[in-house]
């Protein structure tokens, strides 16, 4: 505790006197739908203090930290390795969406083996967002091979848009369903919990500059 503190009190002398850029690295739901409340908020305290994000998928975005392409990431899995170092952020939770008149919606209780009768919009290859979905459907000895898959779309926006455009349903996290679509409806199935963490992701061995250790510890605590 007294660390903390005499860490707090070193950052509220310096913060007065840093300026410079830190480069973010972001998956796509903290990169398009946290990160940016959160960043306005620091660069009310540090208006000398800018920001460079880069958005992509949550393995991509590690290698990018590794190679030192970005100060450090903001990303939906945990890697831990011996050169990356994760630390837990926030958490998230992932959730079925489907337009307001999809069948589906006309069930009372929507069950995991009732989607396999729909077609399915997904997330790329080395999203975390696919990852957590492809855990949980583990969980129920389901496979994304059961399913139809009509489209893999890079951004959640056009997951989004596959959906209102009726090419499927799709899971999606419930920090991108603000503020509410009145074509879009949220659903809960049975036996089937998606949940997952966002992390921040810092190379072992690099030492941050004083303005990304300073959004870096603002962000962490």
């Amino acid at each position: 505790m007294e660390e903390w503190q005499q860490l707090k009190e070193n950052l509220e002398e310096t913060r007065a006197e840093v300026s410079g850029k830190v480069h973010i690295g972001a998956s796509h739901i903290p990169g398009e739908y946290l990160l940016p409340y959160t960043l306005g908020m620091f660069q009310k305290e540090n208006p000398k203090i800018s920001f460079k994000l880069s958005i992509g998928d949550s393995s991509g975005m590690a290698e990018r930290v590794l190679s030192q392409d970005v100060d450090f990431a903001v990303i939906g899995s945990n890697i831990n390795t011996d050169k990356l170092e994760s630390v837990f952020w926030r958490p998230d939770q992932i959730k079925l969406v489907l337009p307001v008149d999809h069948p589906l919606n006309l069930l009372k209780v929507i069950e995991a083996q009732d989607l396999r009768d729909y077609a399915m919009v997904l997330r790329e290859n080395g999203s975390g967002h696919r990852r957590a979905i492809e855990e949980a459907l583990l969980k129920l000895n389901l496979h994304l091979d059961d399913f139809t898959v009509s489209l893999e779309a890079d951004s959640t926006e056009t997951v989004k848009n596959a959906i209102r455009s009726r090419l499927g349903y799709s899971f999606i996290s419930i920090n991108a369903m603000q503020p509410p679509d009145e074509t879009l409806v949220a659903r809960d199935v049975r036996g089937l919990k998606i949940t997952r963490g966002f992390y921040l992701i810092t190379r072992r061995d690099k030492v941050l500059s004083r303005p990304a250790r300073l959004c870096y510890e603002f962000l962490k605590n």
